[in-house]
Order: structure tokens, then sequence, then C-alpha cells
């Protein structure tokens, strides 16, 4: 930690993000070492990524979880089923990432595009044969139906849908290029 907060040049965490349950720690012992960083100033807030609802139960029942970061845009939308009340319900600050849709709500990608071979896309059923066109299906008729109907462009309204959820309350958008 000490060495971590060295170079970000600073004296605290605001937010320390645990990025996947580990599944050979108990929670008490991770819930523990996440306390102890917090009474000693070296973190203010304890949050989770990846976990689901019963992971996130068991770690609270040893300390704090005080945010919780799920995936979340039009097409991966299962967090609406159980994360986002349960968040809801123990006052769990909700911060979604990849409202874009890992680049298919970003309105660039045609049938053709392709992935470098080192892009985990090129692997994946989302983004390949049948699922992928269907999707592309689906932007075409946001960007020229609704998108089109509010005068944003299809990026925005992508990022606005996830903040529209009052669960939601950071959208967190990565871009592979500033354009």
């Amino acid at each position: 930690m000490e060495s971590s907060l060295r170079s970000l040049g600073t004296d605290y965490i605001d937010i320390y993000q645990v990025h996947w349950p580990d599944l050979h720690t108990a929670p008490e012992e991770t819930a523990g070492a996440l306390e102890e960083l917090v009474a000693a100033g070296k973190i203010r807030h304890v949050g989770v990524s990846n976990y689901d609802v019963d992971e996130m139960h068991a770690l609270g029942r040893f300390g704090r979880v005080e945010t919780v970061w799920p995936p979340y845009h039009l097409f991966r939308r299962e967090i609406e089923e159980a994360t986002l009340p349960y968040a809801a319900a123990h006052d769990i600050g909700v911060l979604v990432f990849g409202p874009l849709a890992h680049g298919l709500l970003s309105g660039r990608m045609r049938e053709s595009s392709t992935f470098d071979a080192d892009d985990w896309r090129g692997k994946s059923p989302d983004f390949t044969a049948e699922i992928f066109r269907r999707s592309l299906a689906v932007v075409e008729r946001l960007r020229g139906g609704f998108a089109r109907q509010k005068d944003t462009s299809l990026p925005q309204l992508a990022v606005g849908w996830t903040l529209a959820n009052p669960a939601v309350h950071v959208t967190i958008v990565g871009a592979r290029r500033p354009s």
C-alpha cells in the first residue's frame, strides 16, 4: 500500500475497489484488512467490483461495502435484477462501467469491423457472427430513431441511459482514443 500511495503522490486513496472476490481468502479476512486500512487513514471508502449480491453480503457482514462497480449498458442489464436493488437497500453507491458496450454503442462499428489479435472482442461471441450482427442492427435503430429524435449522439444516449437509472450514481466511460 505504501508504495502505491507514494506512486500516486498522496497519503490516502478515496475509494479502494476490490476488483475481484478472492475465492481463496475468507470474506472476514478481506474485510478485516480493508477496515485496518480505513482505520489507518490509508483509504477512505471501500468498494467492490465483479461481486455478486451474495459476495457483497458476505463481505458486508464483516466490514463496509460502500460502492459497487459493475458493468452496465443497453445490452447488459442483469444488474437491474439483484445488484441495483441490493445496493439501494444497503446504501451502496453504484459506479457502472462499460456504458458504450466495449465500443458497440460508439456507433463506429460495422459488420466488417475486425479486432487485433490481442483484443478479447475478436474472440467474444458478442462481437462475432449472428449476435454481433443483431446488436449492430439495434445500434442502427437507436442511432437513426431514438438518438435522432432526441437530437443527441449515440454515445451520449448510451451514457445518459445508464445515468437515467436512479440507482446509478456514476458512469465511467473508457475509450481507446480521444475521438
